[in-house]
């Protein structure tokens, strides 16, 4: 996951003037309107760039949530296969005993 994509992933559901590929288009937009258009669109940019930051801090505390729990399940499938050689090679030692008993 690189930024840019993170960025484009999350504008694109609140202002697709803003995402990566389409500044420059928004760049050439600007400057051909007039002070009152120029200005009333870099307020909708304020605004979409806010919603982003409020999005973005959803994303981080569901990502956040996400990782420690994929980090539990990976822990708990280790402790079983861990589990699963210490009972494999206690089995084999207890074999070992009741061969060498005979």
């Amino acid at each position: 996951m690189t930024a840019p994509w993170l960025y484009d992933e999350i504008m694109q559901h609140i202002d697709r003037d803003l995402l990566t590929s389409n500044i420059p288009l928004l760049d050439a937009e600007l400057k051909n309107a007039t002070p009152e258009e120029r200005a009333e669109r870099l307020a909708v940019c304020d605004e979409s760039f806010d919603i982003f930051d409020l999005s973005l801090s959803d994303v981080d505390e569901q990502m956040r949530e996400d990782v420690i729990n994929w980090k539990r399940q990976m822990n708990d499938q280790l402790q079983k296969i861990s589990a699963a050689q210490e009972s494999e090679q206690i089995q084999s030692i207890e074999k070992s005993f009741d061969d060498n008993a005979l």
